[in-house]
């Protein structure tokens, strides 16, 4: 019997799992696919954190990230921050950066209004932005090495122990090597019995609900006090036998990375987030443009737009191909971007659930919340 199941491995499902075992909650963690893998959106080497957002509730949970993130820093003995500030490009009326402005001065940030000419002038190659447009520079945000901070929750010895299959415990070894992780144990009074478990390769076949949740996967069948569900696009699959129906959309998404359009940049350079730009005519979604610097890969820079198209996890690989997308995406590169070329040097694709709305929604189900503190 467990205090609680966290089904998906992904960023949310380890970092729930993580804060349970901290807890000395006894949590087993269940994913379908072999670990470390790239089949939904918590890989690839970077994602940037933000300080600032025009809904509190995000605005709090961006502050209080940041301190978790660096405790996870010191208790992996891994650097996974890096602070590179970031600047959002915005149109008139401007909705978007007042409201960052206002959430900056709710909470003492340093930041700072910049005309389009001021941009050009403080950081010269960085990004074209016509004239009328401003941006505001939150000069404290960072950037978080993701992949590092996966394989830090994944296998960080203080906290789990790791059943896998012996093939895949070494290739997360080599994973970890790779990504220059030590591996130690620290003396912090941790009983075994309370460290978490992890189960690669293993699907979620059924959620039975009662007294106590009971899972059913390809290989087992587990009892569980509580259930936590973070399975990302797969979420539906186990939703909808419980008779819960959410209204979420599978958007399959294209990452680029494109030729340093100008010498003289850093991996230290400012992240761009870009609402600057006109939406495509029917495309119904938010909308932007962003640009980070050159730290995955040497000489390369990601530049993208918030774009994905609609498809099913389990085929994801089987999309249309992407020609609608690179059109769009070659535009806006040309006019941000000058001298990154035509197409991008490198295409990588990650998938990720989308709402008919993009607030975040927490609801608690009876049957599984049988062991609320």
């Amino acid at each position: 019997m467990y205090d609680c199941i966290v089904v998906g491995a992904g960023i949310i499902g380890a970092c729930a799992a993580y804060d349970l075992v901290k807890k000395g909650k006894k949590t087993l963690v269940i994913d379908q696919f072999p670990l470390p893998h790239s089949r939904g959106s918590s890989h690839g080497p970077i994602r940037t954190l933000s300080l600032t957002h025009k809904n509190p509730t995000f605005e709090r949970m961006g502050l209080d990230s940041f301190s978790m993130w660096k405790h996870l820093e010191e208790e992996s003995n891994t650097k996974l921050l890096r602070k590179t500030g970031t600047i959002y490009i915005d149109k008139y009326p401007f909705s978007d950066i007042e409201a960052r402005e206002q959430s900056a001065i709710r909470n003492g940030l340093n930041y700072a209004m910049l005309s389009s000419s001021q941009v050009r002038q403080i950081f010269p190659g960085l990004i074209e932005i016509p004239e009328g447009q401003r941006g505001y520079y939150e000069k404290d945000t960072q950037t978080l090495k993701a992949d590092k901070a996966m394989a830090c929750l994944h296998l960080e010895d203080l906290f789990f122990s790791v059943f896998l299959h012996e093939a895949k415990s070494s290739l997360l070894l080599k994973f970890r090597r790779k990504l220059k992780l030590e591996t130690h144990v620290v003396d912090n009074g941790t009983n075994k019995s309370t460290r978490g478990t992890f189960h690669d390769e293993e699907k979620v076949e059924a959620v039975i609900p009662g007294s106590t949740v009971t899972i059913r996967t390809n290989k087992g069948t587990y009892t569980s006090r509580s259930l936590i569900l973070a399975p990302g696009s797969w979420a539906s699959q186990l939703l909808q036998p419980l008779g819960v129906n959410p209204p979420i959309r599978i958007s399959r998404a294209t990452v680029c990375y494109w030729k340093e359009p100008t010498t003289g940049l850093t991996i230290d350079d400012p992240v761009i987030l870009d609402r600057g730009v006109d939406r495509p005519k029917g495309l119904k979604e938010v909308f932007f443009g962003y640009a980070f610097p050159s730290d995955e890969y040497p000489g390369l820079r990601k530049i993208g737009v918030h774009y994905g198209t609609l498809t099913n996890p389990d085929v994801r690989d089987a999309c249309p191909d992407d020609k609608e997308f690179l059109e769009i995406l070659a535009d806006y590169v040309k006019s941000r971007f000058p001298g990154a070329g035509e197409r991008p040097s490198i295409m990588e694709s990650c998938i990720y659930s989308v709402r008919s709305f993009t607030m975040l929604q927490c609801n608690v189900t009876a049957w599984v919340d049988n062991n609320r503190e």
